[in-house]
């Protein structure tokens, strides 16, 4: 119980932090067709008829019902939204990694990862933050194993964003127990789970008719699969831009991801689906990528537990977080609505322009170069110590 206490107080510490450094802006292309959905639900006005906006349902729904101005009731969603994911973040994370330290850095990434609380913060009116919570849920009840959490999770996803297709089959490996890909009753089983899921998507398409009747989910996917071919690199910019530090952890720890992803299937069948996502979903290439983060926060934390004695350093802690920390911008004045808000916070096809890309990828292989060898360093040190003690313990006993 004082444990959870002192998670979920230091949780609520960093938020607060981050809180104060952000300011809040109402404005944006995307908030203008959710803030109009979250005012009048089901309105023949364009702003609350636009594809494919108009059919993701949750949150603005729910906030409609909540007694507050959409101005007050959306920021104090988010930042509950985010708390909880934090704290059920960490309960997964423990659970998986059964490492304190490992734990605690993983809900950190998440945390510190400007995507994420910050432009939650900047930006409110979006469905980031739900879709981020179900997420957290949705891993949570895969691991654990617990399916009717999973439909909840699924089904409310199903109604905040597309991606959630992405769980329907790392919930077919998670329950997969015979021997090679194809188990029959375990297919019966999924199909019975993601049907009501399935359901609450199809319907808000065939019930609400898009004031651009003009959209088309493949038109929209090819063109982003063009852009994505033409600008590649933009995509490995991303990672950087929304992991961080946690990829030194992860490429520094890639036995002991590849060891777990043989143990949970249910994550490794997740990433390519993530991927493919990230490669049709859209322009906005950070908040998109960010739908990983439960996989690659796992994979973080397990890399970091598999090498205890390196990671109970100081310098090494302190190392990964200064790195974050600078990776994500945090110290980057971000104005209510500054003329180069996107040059400083997207890393888009549309919008990161080619020199962004060349110096933030100097930056991010530097401080990868750093920890490599102050990773070098810390682990020559503990060799060279453990051979003194080792030496020196006969003479003791004689």
């Amino acid at each position: 119980m004082k444990r959870n206490l002192t998670v979920a107080a230091s949780i609520l510490v960093l938020m607060i932090g981050i809180r104060l450094l952000t300011p809040v802006w109402l404005g944006g292309y995307d908030a203008h067709f959710y803030r109009a959905m979250a005012v009048e639900p089901f309105s023949a006005a364009p702003a609350a008829r636009t594809a494919p906006y108009c059919w993701r349902l949750f949150p603005a729904t729910l906030l409609y019902l909540i007694p507050l101005p959409v101005e007050t009731a959306w920021p104090l969603f988010n930042f509950a939204a985010i708390f909880l994911s934090a704290l059920l973040l960490f309960r997964i994370l423990e659970g998986e990694s059964g490492s304190l330290t490992a734990s605690a850095a993983g809900v950190f990434f998440y945390l510190f990862s400007w995507v994420n609380v910050r432009f939650a913060f900047f930006y409110p009116y979006q469905t980031d933050s739900a879709y981020y919570l179900l997420l957290v849920l949705a891993f949570f009840a895969l691991l654990r194993r617990k399916d009717g959490l999973f439909l909840a999770a699924l089904c409310l996803g199903a109604l905040t964003r597309e991606y959630f297709l992405a769980l329907i089959p790392a919930y077919y490996l998670s329950r997969r127990e015979r021997p090679g890909l194809f188990d029959p009753a375990v297919l019966r089983r999924t199909a019975l789970v993601s049907l009501p899921a399935l359901v609450l998507f199809i319907l808000p398409r065939l019930l609400i008719r898009p004031a651009n009747p003009d959209f088309s989910y493949f038109g929209h996917g090819g063109e982003f699969l063009r852009l994505t071919v033409v600008h590649w690199r933009r995509n490995l910019y991303s990672f950087a831009n929304v992991y961080g530090a946690a990829l030194f952890v992860i490429l520094s720890g890639l036995p002991a991801v590849f060891r777990y992803l043989r143990k949970r299937p249910e994550v490794a069948v997740y990433i390519p689906f993530w991927l493919l996502f990230l490669v049709v979903g859209g322009a906005d290439l950070d908040r998109i990528n960010f739908i990983g983060f439960p996989a690659v926060i796992l994979l973080a934390s397990v890399a970091l537990a598999s090498r205890p004695a390196l990671y109970r350093n100081g310098f090494i802690l302190g190392y990964l977080a200064a790195a974050h920390l600078f990776l994500m911008r945090i110290f980057v004045r971000i104005g209510p609505e500054p003329d180069n808000w996107r040059r400083l916070w997207w890393s888009s096809i549309s919008f990161m322009p080619e020199e962004v890309f060349r110096a933030y990828r100097l930056r991010f292989l530097l401080l990868m170069a750093g920890f490599l060898l102050l990773a070098g360093l810390v682990s020559l040190f503990r060799r060279r110590r453990s051979r003194i003690s080792a030496l020196s313990e006969p003479q003791r006993v004689l």
